[in-house]
């Protein structure tokens, strides 16, 4: 969250109706989720799928950041999603 500071707020564990995310960008509507690697379970990936489904239809963009992924993408990906570049 420190490299988005002075470009957008961010806020951190925020709930959303019965969810709690992990950061949220709420000028943008964009929910940002760091997933370790139990979300790597077969069950746990049915729960995120379904948990980003909710929070897609309540008007969120759901970006999911995992763990192995490179801060370099992770940023990339993020400030895409905010500046559309």
């Amino acid at each position: 969250s420190e490299a988005l500071k002075g470009l957008t707020t961010v806020k951190s564990q925020v709930c959303i109706e019965k969810y709690r995310v992990d950061f949220l960008l709420p000028e943008h509507n964009i929910v940002i989720e760091y997933d370790e690697g139990h979300h790597r379970n077969p069950v746990q990936i049915k729960n995120d799928r379904q948990r980003d489904n909710i929070l897609k239809r309540l008007g969120y963009r759901v970006i999911r950041v995992k763990k192995h992924e490179s801060v370099g993408k992770s940023l990339n990906r993020i400030l895409q999603a905010v500046f559309g570049k």
